[in-house]
């Protein structure tokens, strides 16, 4: 049967070949990028962190009556937790529990104004003497973005590492519960795996089952992270449903809970994905509370190089391939079982999709340049259901997302990084680079100096592409072939747009019309007519700043003046 396709097909065939001139006629390729498009169509810190922000009373959002969650496509926030020290709950000034995690998580909502918001746990893993194999895991107890931080093992037989583990289950159920009562709506998790020896090795290749004690350790992932933060999620829906009883709120909905098994973690799922779906309905039931909606269970991939058998013992070295290599996709699919790794089978990969809920795919497949085609944005979609048809999962194309297939699809990380290199410490010098390699960014505090959206064409094209983001979203826009339900900007560093937690990469007018966006399309925490009437009384301060920190925030966490980004959902298209 011939495979069915849309225009964004004809994009998705070009761009490999485009970025192979591109690497090696960089001028000549830049042209061919922007031609593509028409091509196809023709066939921080945290910011302003107050103590104790997170225990205020329920917002106004929750005294209005509502039948349903948010029927759009939300554009939101993700909280970055990078370790112990970004969860940890202390006593505010006035006594009460404070965290840096419900803090930004205030921040997130009161930036994208997104009923919607996700939280990136992060612990560690420790390599065996191989490379690339699991040997234990490890929390980390200080640090910052992209510095090398202590990560302490975990060992089942240790005092500490249980008063450990109990301590990030209440400090994530603080949290989460912090979150419910400033108004979000949708809960999504998706846990991370960071290398604990600060030598960037990349999850995504890890060789790992997920209930299997690793190491002297003798803990699995199961332990450390799952089950963790399956209490947290059951305690505070628990906690939540008894306040909204209290004060009278019966037939306000309660939040969706979303909880990706991992993140960006593709090889472990598909090799062995039997082991993974035996988790799912174990998860479900201890993440689930009683009275409140049962905790939807999916899964987190990469766009591309999802049987990564090789990335991690090449960047534990220090080394990996080119960028052009990761973005055309090139990998081991196929490869027979070798040093005691499973075969692929597609069908069992087919049946672990089948078992959950969504697939949260990091989505940083490049686009073609600035004046990029807005349906360039499904390409990461594209690329994800060409893995897992080359795989050998039965009916990828045409049965598995929605709209012809039971799945959601959630981009849950996009966003331009701005950077040149995986190691990230320099930025990219052209807008042509930085839409040719949105996975890379510019890693630690922000300075001035590396900081990619400095340079006017690089913020253009940012600004470019969340304006252009949100129409493809927007509610009856067209050319989408997969029903993209949602969309978590990533917050790392320079990726992070809406200064979640480093205010210095910040731009207040990304952030105003990611807040249109989701009071246009009926996805937002207020009302469109308090939002617009918010957004003109900003639009006679000052002028937006391009990057940077440049722009100042207001007295409720929005940017400063300056007009928005267009964004234009009519009434009539809203579902």
């Amino acid at each position: 049967m011939a495979k069915r396709r849309n225009s964004n097909d004809a994009v998705m065939m070009a761009l490999p070949l485009l970025l192979v001139f591109f690497f090696f006629f960089s001028a000549a390729a830049a042209a061919l990028l922007a031609a593509a498009p028409a091509a196809a169509a023709a066939s921080a810190a945290p910011v302003a962190r107050a103590a104790n922000a997170a225990n205020a009373t329920l917002p106004p959002a929750l005294t209005k009556s509502s039948s349903s969650s948010s029927p759009g496509r939300p554009i939101a926030g993700a909280v970055l937790l990078l370790g112990e020290y970004d969860w940890a709950t202390s006593p505010g000034s006035d006594g009460l529990p404070w965290s840096p995690c419900a803090d930004m998580a205030r921040v997130a909502l009161a930036e994208a104004r997104s009923s919607a918001l996700q939280f990136i746990p992060t612990q560690g893993f420790l390599l065996g003497g191989g490379g690339d194999r699991i040997n234990g895991f490890c929390t980390f107890i200080s640090g910052t973005q992209g510095q090398a931080s202590p990560c302490d093992p975990l060992t089942a037989a240790s005092a500490s590492t249980t008063a450990r583990l109990a301590r990030f289950r209440a400090d994530m159920e603080h949290c989460f519960l912090a979150s419910m009562r400033a108004g979000a709506r949708t809960i999504a998790i998706r846990p991370h795996l960071d290398s604990g020896a600060g030598d960037g090795a990349w999850r995504n290749a890890l060789l790992l089952e997920p209930s299997v004690a690793y190491g002297a350790g003798g803990l699995s992932y199961e332990d450390v992270v799952l089950n963790p933060i399956a209490d947290a999620l059951a305690g505070a829906q628990k906690r939540w449903a008894a306040e909204m009883a209290e004060q009278g709120l019966l037939l306000q909905p309660l939040p969706q809970v979303d909880f990706a098994l991992q993140g960006e973690m593709s090889t472990t799922a598909v090799r062995y994905p039997t082991e993974w779906r035996a988790l799912v309905e174990p998860v479900r039931a201890r993440a689930s509370a009683p009275g409140c909606p049962p905790v939807r269970v999916g899964l987190g991939l990469n766009f591309n190089r999802l049987d990564d058998l090789s990335s991690v013992s090449q960047t534990h070295g220090s080394s990996r391939l080119s960028w052009a290599s990761w973005a055309l996709g090139l990998n081991d699919l196929g490869r027979a079982a070798k040093d005691g790794v499973p075969a692929l089978d597609g069908r069992a990969v087919g049946e672990l999709l089948r078992s959950v809920d969504f697939v949260s795919v990091s989505a940083y497949a490049p686009v073609s340049g600035p004046g990029f085609r807005p349906d360039e944005l499904g390409n990461s979609a594209f690329m994800l259901v060409d893995q897992l048809e080359a795989i050998g999962v039965p009916g990828a194309r045409d049965g598995l997302f929605k709209p012809d297939g039971p799945l959601d699809l959630v981009y849950g990380e996009i966003g331009l990084g701005g950077g040149s290199s995986y190691k990230g410490l320099t930025r990219a010098s052209t807008a042509a680079e930085v839409a040719l390699k949105p996975f890379f960014g510019v890693y630690g505090e922000h300075d001035p100096a590396t900081d990619p959206w400095a340079l006017p064409a690089n913020a253009a094209l940012r600004r470019e592409f969340y304006a252009k983001l949100a129409a493809w979203l927007a509610p009856g826009a067209a050319n989408k072939r997969y029903d993209v339900r949602c969309a978590y900007l990533w917050s790392k560093a320079s990726w992070d747009v809406l200064g979640i937690y480093d205010h210095g990469y910040y731009d207040g007018e990304v952030a105003r019309g990611i807040r249109a966006y989701n009071c246009a399309a009926g996805t937002g925490l207020w009302d469109c007519a308090e939002e617009e009437e918010e957004e003109e009384e900003e639009e006679e301060g000052v002028g937006g700043g391009a990057g940077g920190g440049v722009d100042e925030e207001d007295e409720d966490g929005g940017g400063g003046g300056g007009a928005p980004l267009a964004v234009t959902v009519s009434s009539a298209s809203r579902p």
